[in-house]
């Protein structure tokens, strides 16, 4: 299966990650990438890359599965192609100039540097890229970017686009808000035509192209790699959200080992239960986001077979591909499990770790409360409709007994006596200054209402 999609000279981690999903998805064996500005796609597990930087770093690149030799590898120094042999088939992968202002220059990339590297001894020859260019009127709905040069190539070489256009029903490869076409594109000499099992346009989230898949049928057997033997499935080890957090989370592991009686019991009982949680949890997490993932495709592949203007196509993707690309990144931060007694398999064994966190957390939980009526409450219900009612009334005004004021106010001296009186305008002394200083606690200091804060 061979596929060509420009990549948008993308480098984050989480859009790297999903060019890595596509992949294994797709089950893609050969894959055209433009617009490739780093690189970091050797990060690609499975497939072996062959990048031409050149020196606008807007070069392109080959991912080849493992198993699939590629030899005889060209790269010109303007990064806008790169070509290669596998088993006696030509590969080459462009990345035209873009603009109608480049119009000459794209001319002469097609006369030179295209013609270059397309092999004239062999007969089987796959072209495949960005060719920011149309040889037909039916490839866009904007204004036509025709090149005669590509369309000399094309006939001289005996190529035919794989795609075999519908009448009724236009697929384009870039939407943008001024129009649309199908500039991402495959051609393959009329040889290998019988070997065509299919071609489709595919939605890729993490660019604003479509991606062209073709489907060939080969004599060469293709080595495929099983699953292997894991039980269980442990891509979240590689993730670098993982190996940046296990350090704190391995302090954090080792921790209870003190309630064990020696490491290798603490290793079997502990250790080994958190990591199988903490993978099945993942695990989980990954299917239940997988299926989140599928519903935004499938809106995006609604948006692209309703007969709206092409126009407002590129804005409707957007929103979809958005959250394509969050879920893929909130998978990547995603936090590491706690050790509650909640998170515990069925038939697991409470340690003397579990038995003190427990006792900590009743240590902190309301046994039982009195409510305004003097009765004790000790269910749960009880308890939380008792502070809500506390709550409810705390700041509601109180009631005052206006004989028992009036009462109040009578009662008492009115008047200072008259050495009260001098002894509070006095000036306060040292040693009833020392005095209450000492009389405050340590680390507090009296406001200027007397109030410690």
């Amino acid at each position: 299966m061979v596929a060509t999609l420009n990549f948008n000279g993308l480098t984050s981690p989480t859009r790297l990650a999903m060019l890595d999903d596509f992949l294994k998805k797709q089950d893609i064996d050969l894959v055209f990438l433009q617009e490739v500005t780093h690189p970091n796609l050797h990060t690609i597990h499975r497939y072996i890359a062959h990048i031409n930087e050149g020196t606008d770093r807007r070069g392109t690149a080959i991912l080849a599965k493992e198993g699939i030799a590629l030899t005889d590898i060209k790269r010109l120094p303007s990064d806008r192609d790169i070509a290669a042999k596998h088993n006696g088939l030509g590969l080459i992968n462009i990345y035209a100039p873009s603009g109608t202002a480049r119009r000459s220059e794209k001319e002469n990339f097609f006369k030179s540097d295209l013609t270059y590297l397309l092999p004239a001894d062999l007969s089987d020859i796959i072209l495949a890229g960005d060719f920011n260019c149309l040889i037909s009127n039916t490839g866009c709905t904007g204004q036509k970017n025709y090149s005669r040069a590509l369309a000399s190539v094309v006939r001289g070489f005996n190529l035919t686009g794989v795609w075999e256009a519908n009448p009724l029903r236009h697929i384009y490869t870039h939407y943008t808000p001024t129009g649309a076409s199908r500039i991402d594109r495959i051609y393959a000499t009329k040889n290998l035509k019988p070997r065509k099992q299919g071609v489709e346009t595919v939605a890729a989230a993490f660019t604003d192209h479509l991606a062209v898949v073709l489907r060939l049928s080969t004599d060469v057997p293709i080595v495929q790699r099983g699953r292997g033997y894991w039980r269980m499935n442990v891509f979240y080890l590689e993730e670098s959200t993982f190996q940046g957090n296990f350090p704190t989370q391995w302090e954090k592991w080792q921790q209870p080992k003190k309630y064990y009686p020696d490491r290798i019991t603490w290793w079997e009982s502990y250790f080994k239960r958190i990591i199988r949680r903490l993978l099945m949890q993942e695990g989980a997490e990954h299917r239940r986001d997988r299926t989140n993932m599928e519903n935004f495709y499938n809106a995006i592949y609604d948006i692209l077979r309703e007969p709206h203007p092409c126009e407002t196509t590129a804005t409707s993707l957007r929103q979809p591909k958005a959250k394509i690309v969050r879920l893929h990144n909130s998978g990547k931060q995603r936090v590491f499990l706690d050790n509650d007694a909640h998170d515990m398999f069925a038939g697991e064994e409470h340690t003397l770790y579990h038995a003190l966190k427990m006792q900590r957390q009743e240590s902190r939980m309301v046994q039982d409360v009195q409510d305004s009526q003097v009765d004790y409450h000790t269910a749960p219900k009880d308890i939380l409709r008792t502070f809500t009612e506390f709550m409810r009334h705390k700041y509601d005004d109180l009631r005052v007994d206006e004989e028992s004021f009036q009462f109040m106010s009578e009662v008492g001296n009115k008047k200072l006596p008259p050495d009260s009186k001098e002894s509070l305008d006095a000036p306060i002394n040292l040693e009833e200054l020392n005095l209450a200083l000492k009389k405050g606690q340590t680390r507090k200091s009296p406001c200027s209402d007397g109030i410690c804060h």
